[in-house]
């Protein structure tokens, strides 16, 4: 039956304390476990109580990997052997514990719970011999002296001089028993521990083995017999001996006790083996030997070296991967451009026979070759409506493929916004009384004018009010209200309906080009799916953003913020030439430096990336360029930038795919990150912060609050511009 041995266990995680104290239950029942979570809790549990051992476990996963050892040993009254649990990438913090005073170590590999209740009793027991050894020395002392004090008094009467060496002889007995019971004990201890034993006793001229434990004749492949038969080493095949004997007379000397190698060598059979070997002075049969502990390490030197070939199978995979990714990418930028030309070509081939039909009704309708008929008249109304709504929807595709092509241009004016909103709804009056919908209009009397391009905010609203108009049935209600709202220095102009609404499930595909929500041949509207796509591409061309809330059977709303005080210029491109998009990207290449904080600004739309751009270098920041998400993963890579500013909606993935390659391939720290939309889509501001965004705005955007939310930001870092 074994003895209780009480544990002391210092471990921050607690899923691993669960571990460790299953397996050790499982092991045997002997074990008393008293689990502490801290450094301060270890001291005060050592000073209020006995242990027969202290468990500490070194993890990677939190950054406490180790205690003060030196400390600790200090302040360990009762010096309890202080075991380390180890991973393998921190067996260095093991040896430096056992230098300050650490007893032992166990590498936590594949079967190193199965070995922990082992080694624990073994250390335990190990203990509890010194402490008996201890003892025995101090009675022996003790004996000794009473002996001494028995020779200096000769005077005392026969009797009592005999008595007392009768007591004597007694004691000497029962140390000598309790040295047998303890040198059995330790035997028993070597014979079952998994751990090789060598004990070698240096000779004049040579070296002998006097004690090796069966899991040394295991390890060597050797019987006892054969090994304590030996008095040379010549013609052993086990290399682990002449290691011995290369390094044992300055381990005698006292030089490098006790010490802790690591070696290759061979059994008798010729297998390959790596040994954990560790070397001591100790006294066997009262002359000085030298006491060896082998432990195998074959099995996790072959786990490293299949680890180290799988982790380059896989970097080479994954190289293979983004390769394969970076064609598909180019293969799909090229199917887009050559959409685009092909929607621009087709658009005006289409328009040329379209506009000619167009005049020709329009003649035939002012009788030039002659009178019509009611219903000749008719008929060429019907053809001459047909033929605009078709117009306009070559339109709207040669719009969107010059917006994806970067060719559209915005002449940026002083635009009266009171009559193009009146203007707007007049244009469904037909449809209006036909439905006989009721209208409301709102107008802020504060907004007089706005910087925008007349044409294309016309576009907009046009786009808006139809589709109000087309899906709200009849005696419904839509409505228009404009309000100028100071504080984020916009206006929005909100176009809404009470008809037939939008499903939650709908709102992502609801700006996506050539998608109608109601794709049934039999759909009982009708519509292309380009108007909500380019009033956002027009919209975030402005600078500014779109809004949606719907219900289905409850109405749509949707809400266009635009610029209200933003400088106004004549004209501005959607894009940027080349060269002048490259002298940009190259000057912010030159001026990056360690002693300014950097931002990171990931936006396609050239007029809001110049903007911003121009605002925040004036500021005192470093601007850092990227167009694309993969661009921005590339450019957080080489410059690690204190901050992130992304635009939600990108060419290739949006802001939070965007996010989440940065982190994955650049492994990117803490970072302050600040999202920009024009497009509000209903749970967006949640996935925000779910992925770790700290800022989300709208656009338009009022730097001025973005710079104090950066200032705050880099204060409470340490981080000065």
């Amino acid at each position: 039956m074994h003895e209780t041995i009480c544990i002391l266990y210092i471990d921050r995680i607690p899923a691993e304390r669960e571990r460790i104290r299953s397996a050790l239950e499982r092991a045997t029942t002997d074990f008393v476990i008293v689990e502490v979570a801290s450094y301060s809790e270890l001291t005060a549990h050592v000073a209020d109580r006995h242990y027969d051992l202290i468990l500490a476990n070194f993890a990677t996963e939190t950054d406490f990997t180790a205690i003060p050892i030196a400390e600790f040993m200090q302040v360990n009254p009762a010096r309890a052997p202080l075991l380390i649990l180890a991973d393998p990438e921190l067996e260095h913090m093991a040896l430096e514990a056992m230098q300050q005073g650490a007893t032992d170590y166990l590498i936590k590999t594949s079967a190193y719970l199965d070995h922990l209740p082992f080694a624990i009793r073994a250390l335990a027991q190990r203990r509890r011999m010194q402490d008996e050894c201890q003892l025995l020395r101090a009675a022996l002392q003790q004996v000794h002296a009473e002996r001494e004090r028995h020779i200096e008094a000769r005077t005392i009467p026969l009797a009592h001089t005999v008595m007392l060496l009768e007591n004597e002889i007694a004691e000497r007995k029962r140390v000598e028993m309790a040295l047998r019971q303890s040198e059995t004990k330790f035997r028993t201890l070597s014979e079952t521990l998994p751990v090789a034993i060598f004990i070698v006793q240096p000779l004049p001229e040579s070296l002998r083995l006097r004690y090796v434990n069966p899991a040394a004749e295991a390890l060597s492949g050797y019987t006892r017999e054969e090994l304590l038969a030996l008095h040379s080493w010549d013609g052993l095949d086990f290399d682990l001996f002449t290691f011995f004997d290369g390094r044992i007379w300055t381990i005698h000397d006292g030089a490098q006790v006790p010490a802790r190698y690591e070696l290759k060598t061979r059994n008798k059979k010729g297998d390959l083996l790596w040994i954990s070997l560790s070397v001591a002075v100790i006294e066997f049969d009262d002359q000085l030997a030298i006491m060896g502990t082998a432990v195998d390490l074959t099995e996790r030197k072959q786990a490293e070296v299949a680890l180290h070939a799988e982790r380059c199978l896989l970097a080479r995979r994954v190289a293979e991967r983004t390769a394969d990714l970076s064609a598909a990418n180019a293969e799909l930028l090229r199917a887009v451009r050559l959409k685009d030309e092909f929607l621009a070509s087709i658009s005006h081939e289409l328009r040329t026979p379209l506009n000619a039909i167009l005049g020709m009704a329009g003649v035939l309708q002012e009788e030039v070759y002659g009178g019509l008929n009611n219903q000749q008249q008719h008929a060429l109304q019907q053809i001459e409506v047909s033929g605009r709504r078709l117009l306009n929807m070559i339109n709207d595709m040669l719009d969107l493929s010059k917006i994806g092509a970067g060719k559209v241009a915005l002449v940026i004016d002083h635009v009266a916004l009171k009559p193009v909103c009146q203007t707007s709804l007049a244009l469904f009056q037909p449809e209006i009384r036909q439905k006989r919908l009721h209208v409301a209009l709102e107008y802020d009397d504060a907004v007089q004018t706005l910087p925008a391009d007349e044409h294309r905010l016309k576009q907009i609203l046009v786009n808006l009010v139809s589709n109000a108009v087309k899906f709200t049935p009849e005696s419904g209600t839509i409505g228009l209200r404009v309000a100028g709202d100071t504080s984020s220095h916009a206006v929005r102009i909100t176009v809404w309906d009470t008809g037939i609404g939008i499903a939650a499930e709908d709102m992502a595909r609801l700006f996506q080009p050539f998608v109608q929500l109601d794709g049934r041949l039999s759909r009982a509207y009708g519509g292309t799916g380009l108007g909500l796509a380019l009033i956002y591409r027009m919209v975030e061309m402005h600078g500014g953003s779109v809004t949606v809330i719907s219900s289905p059977g409850e109405g749509s709303c949707f809400t266009v913020a635009l610029p209200w005080n933003r400088d106004s210029v004549s004209t501005s491109e959607m894009s940027l030439p080349e060269e002048r998009a490259a002298d940009c990207l190259m000057l912010t290449d030159r001026e990056f430096t360690p002693q300014r904080p950097a931002i990171l600004i990931v936006e396609n739309n050239e007029r809001e990336l110049e903007y911003v751009s121009k605002c925040l270098s004036a500021e005192g920041y470093q601007i850092i360029v990227a167009r694309t998400g993969a661009e921005a993963v590339a450019r957080a890579q080489e410059v690690h930038p204190d901050i992130l500013m992304l635009s939600m909606h990108m060419p290739d993935f949006d802001a939070l795919e965007t996010l989440h390659r940065i982190r994955a391939d650049t492994g990117l720290g803490p970072v302050f990150i600040i999202v920009l939309t024009s497009l509000a889509l209903p749970g967006e501001y949640e996935q925000c912060l779910a992925a770790g965004v700290n800022a989300y705005f709208r656009k338009p955007v009022h730097l001025p609050d973005i710079v104090t939310i950066m200032d705050l930001h880099l204060q409470h870092a340490g981080v000065s511009r």
